[in-house]
């Protein structure tokens, strides 16, 4: 395992900002159908599997508006919405597998 190895001369101060991981998103925005709720995630890295799990979802009814510049998606199901179609309960089978690894 690599590691670095600071013996600073001053006193170091700063800040760091820590990105999300899509891994954890990914499951989290598939979960955000099952409510009717508005849902809030943020720190979500602008990626393309992001992106590609926004049209998903978007195909299957839910109205998803992703602030790339505030790393912010909100999402919400829409009335009528095909929450408990075979392709939604798909993907929801296929994220619970992958966040389970």
């Amino acid at each position: 395992m690599q590691k670095f190895i600071i013996k600073p001369t001053e006193k170091l101060c700063g800040t760091v900002k820590i990105s999300g991981a899509k891994n954890a998103v990914l499951p989290i925005l598939a979960a955000c159908i099952l409510t009717d709720d508005i849902c809030e995630i943020q720190n979500v890295p602008p990626l393309s599997d992001v992106e590609d799990m926004i049209v998903l979802l978007t195909e299957l009814g839910a109205n998803i508006q992703f602030d790339r510049q505030k790393e912010t998606i909100h999402c919400r199901a829409t009335k009528g919405g095909k929450r408990s179609s075979p392709a939604t309960v798909r993907l929801l089978t296929d994220t619970r597998e992958t966040s389970d690894r």
